[in-house]
């Protein structure tokens, strides 16, 4: 599972609807979280689901403006009982979007990895990669370096990544883990 963070523009919040500004395509349908600000002046957490998008040609670079249903107003993690609403943006606030995408290991190195997904990736993202293993899940902090469609797969898109160096890998990262993924007497193409 890869989670990627998105930095949108939040520009409308009602009761059942958020309407934002992302550079990011989100899919109609895709199902994730966004951090809004909250009106204690925190961010709340929202489930939301992508029902429309569109193009907004007002903008200098390509941007989306795209329509979320609020599905769910989860609880802040440190109070469980108390689950607050985002705050009506009076003016453009940034909130986050955290995106779950489902990746197939395709390939794997000590300083980066190739996935497969089913939808594009956009390069330069920056997220949490989990991959789970026989023996133990492994976490990495991850980049996007490049991303590409392919025609001849069953998940179509491809994405190179790049693990992050914030500070030396534990144990269970994945990079020190290799060996448990490969074995000498397979093909590159039969490891994972």
């Amino acid at each position: 599972m890869l989670r990627i963070l998105d930095d949108v523009e939040i520009e409308v919040v009602t009761d059942q609807t958020i309407t934002v500004l992302s550079e990011t395509q989100f899919p109609r349908g895709e199902r994730m979280v966004l951090w809004a600000p909250a009106e204690d002046g925190g961010e709340v957490p929202v489930r939301v689901r992508a029902v429309q998008r569109q193009a907004d040609l007002a903008s200098a670079s390509l941007r989306h403006r795209v329509k979320f249903d609020v599905d769910a107003i989860a609880a802040p993690l440190d109070e469980p009982d108390r689950a607050t609403r985002p705050a009506a943006a009076s003016s453009r606030q940034i909130g986050s979007v955290m995106r779950e995408v489902p990746v197939k290991l395709v390939d794997l190195s000590g300083s980066g990895c190739l996935v497969e997904s089913p939808v594009r990736i956009t390069e330069g993202a920056v997220g949490w990669l989990s991959v789970n293993s026989q023996h133990a899940q492994h976490h990495e902090i991850v980049r996007v370096c490049r991303s590409d469609w392919r025609i001849e797969r069953f998940w179509p898109c491809t994405a190179g990544i790049e693990f992050l160096t914030l500070e030396a890998p534990p144990s269970a990262a994945l990079r020190r883990n290799i060996a448990l993924f490969t074995t000498a007497d397979q093909e590159n193409h039969d490891r994972t």
